[in-house]
């Protein structure tokens, strides 16, 4: 289970923290890592768009994923993964992208 808690300290002094996990939804692919969650969080962005954030710290007790995300699902798909070794989830790769467009 990945947990991620987001620490953001407001200019005013204010704290506010969080925590995601991940959701399982039945298999690896269809699965909502805790990265997504945060990713996603209206709070979060409001905030940091508004300007309101001195400071966002996010903690994970495990690393970002980068298309390792578990096992495969089944069929064809999984054959084809199987062979590249590569699950389509990259929670690097999203995290990456959300600093450079958000912070």
């Amino acid at each position: 289970q990945v947990v991620a808690v987001v620490r953001l300290l407001g200019h005013d002094g204010s704290e506010w923290i969080c925590r995601y996990a991940n959701c399982f939804r039945g298999s690896s692919e269809a699965n909502v890592h805790a990265e997504s969650f945060v990713i996603a969080d209206e709070t979060i962005l409001s905030a940091v768009r508004a300007g309101e954030v001195a400071e966002l710290t996010l903690y994970l007790s495990y690393q970002p994923c980068h298309h390792s995300g578990g096992r495969f699902g089944g069929g064809e798909a999984r054959q084809r993964r199987r062979a590249h070794r590569q699950h389509p989830t990259s929670c690097t790769e999203a995290l990456i992208a959300y600093h450079e467009r958000e912070l």
